[in-house]
């Protein structure tokens, strides 16, 4: 027997499924004010104006999760509020999901594997442990001294 979405057709029958439709560009704009003034980021027009329509061409959680990297952006640049140039720059450092699963998909047709990204920090690790270990061995044969008896004066 073949069940539809690999659940039990009688389980299927009792789940409730809720209907959900993307958000539109004022409630972006109205959840992205609001979750700025939550963490303190102070959004010019531009940079407000500029996350609603990047809302709607990616995700409401991707715009709202560069508040914090675009803030700090800005306080690097000497300033108090996030302008649109700060978000621009932001999320060409970090890319949505779906870019990154583009990308991962054209990788793939291309032939190109994927690094492999769980070795490298294990031999970097070793590596530093073993250049650590050298080192202090080195301090602590440097700092060999033969145990010669100290005179004390009788008086």
């Amino acid at each position: 027997m073949v069940s539809p979405h690999g659940i039990p057709s009688d389980l299927l029958d009792r789940i409730l499924i809720i209907v959900t439709k993307p958000y539109k560009t004022e409630e972006i704009l109205e959840i992205v004010m609001v979750r700025a003034e939550a963490e303190g980021v102070k959004l010019d027009e531009q940079a407000i104006a500029y996350l609603s329509k990047l809302g709607t061409d990616t995700s409401l959680r991707y715009v709202v999760q560069l508040l914090t990297p675009a803030k700090l952006l800005a306080q690097v640049n000497g300033r108090d509020t996030v302008t649109k140039e700060d978000v621009q720059q932001c999320a060409e450092l970090f890319i949505d999901a779906k870019t990154s699963a583009q990308l991962a998909l054209s990788r793939k047709s291309d032939g190109q594997a994927a690094p492999d990204v769980s070795a490298a920090p294990a031999a970097t690790s070793t590596g530093a442990t073993t250049t650590i270990q050298q080192q202090q061995t080195k301090t602590d044969s440097a700092n060999d001294v033969e145990d010669v008896p100290m005179e004390t004066s009788k008086a």
